[in-house]
């Protein structure tokens, strides 16, 4: 018998031999290599509050038949969350259907004390069969510490049942599961080119298909209200002359700004009315440019007091001109 249990009355150790014997072995005597951490462990129990619940208030004492009844160990969870649970380990019993669960719990009263060692027997549906502890109170099966170990692997199922499909492995990208032939590897890129092709030659739109998706587009903003103009016209031939800038649209004559010369200013009168009849003489304005507009065209082509643009000018001449 183990050291956890070499202290037990004969009674206590007739019923300890009782728990052991369902299991088929001692807990405490099993080697690490059986068990794996409670964290990684790949199957767990279906353990849900009900079943600890059950277990310590409904379960029969074994010594005297009545409920358990043990409300304080409810309170055990506080163990589990302040971190008082460690070296959980579990052991999957295939042939008899349980998992067995050890762990190291701290004592309450007495942190400096060496932590107990339950152990505690859950069935694969998440009935809870029995428990067992190395403290004082562990003979009654229902202690804290049990309890403590209860709620730990009670968390560890919530854990796993809350995860999210990214964070299972290989639940959102299951690989595929057909045989791949092997070949040489420029005809493997070339198959795989030619595949992608064949794919998107379905989904590329016709020529005629896309010239009536783009007349569409444009006589929807035609007839909107305040039309924006979408940037995906701006290059297709037929649409791309509604996004040329005024300037270039209306053909309009170089602005008078440009004729500034510091040099002028130092002239005087005589040399400046020479110099302004040479200017007029080298100047061409179409007919187009100076009478086939409306008057006030050019007040909408460039926006009013703005200093900064070299149309202003160039609009108060035209109007003189007028």
């Amino acid at each position: 018998m183990a050291a956890n249990t070499a202290h037990l009355s004969e009674t206590e150790r007739k019923r300890y031999l009782q728990k052991t014997a369902i299991i088929g072995c001692d807990p405490y005597l099993l080697p690490l290599t059986l068990f794996c951490p409670l964290k990684s462990a790949k199957r767990l129990p279906q353990l849900t509050f009900p079943d600890i619940y059950i277990y310590l208030i409904h379960n029969p004492s074994p010594y005297t038949g009545d409920s358990l009844k043990a409300f304080k160990s409810t309170d055990a969870y506080q163990y589990s969350v302040a971190g008082w649970v460690n070296d959980t380990n579990i052991w999957h019993l295939e042939t008899k259907n349980i998992f067995v669960i050890t762990g190291h719990v701290n004592h309450s009263q007495a942190l400096n004390r060496k932590a107990t060692c339950p152990w505690i027997v859950v069935q694969e549906i998440g009935t809870v069969v029995m428990a067992h502890c190395t403290c004082m109170a562990g003979l009654g099966e229902v202690c804290s510490h049990a309890a403590a170990l209860m709620f730990t692997v009670l968390a560890a199922v919530d854990k796993r049942e809350g995860q999210t499909c990214t964070e299972k492995p290989c639940a959102w990208t299951k690989p595929s599961m057909k045989k791949v032939k092997y070949d040489k590897l420029s005809n493997i890129f070339a198959k795989q080119e030619q595949e992608t092709q064949d794919h998107l030659q379905h989904m590329r739109p016709s020529t005629d298909e896309f010239k009536f998706f783009c007349e569409q587009l444009h006589q929807s903003e035609d007839q909107e209200a305040k039309p924006k103009k979408s940037a995906i016209l701006s290059v297709i031939e037929g649409h791309s002359l509604r996004y040329m800038p005024k300037t270039v649209q209306l053909d309009l004559p170089t602005p008078l700004i440009t004729l500034y010369a510091s040099t002028r200013l130092e002239m005087d009168l005589p040399a400046l009315l020479e110099e302004g009849a040479k200017i007029f003489e080298k100047l061409h304005l179409t007919p187009e440019q100076m009478g086939s507009r409306k008057r006030g065209h050019w007040q909408r082509v460039v926006p009013d007091g703005d200093a900064r643009s070299p149309c202003r000018p160039q609009r108060c001449s035209i109007r003189a001109a007028y």
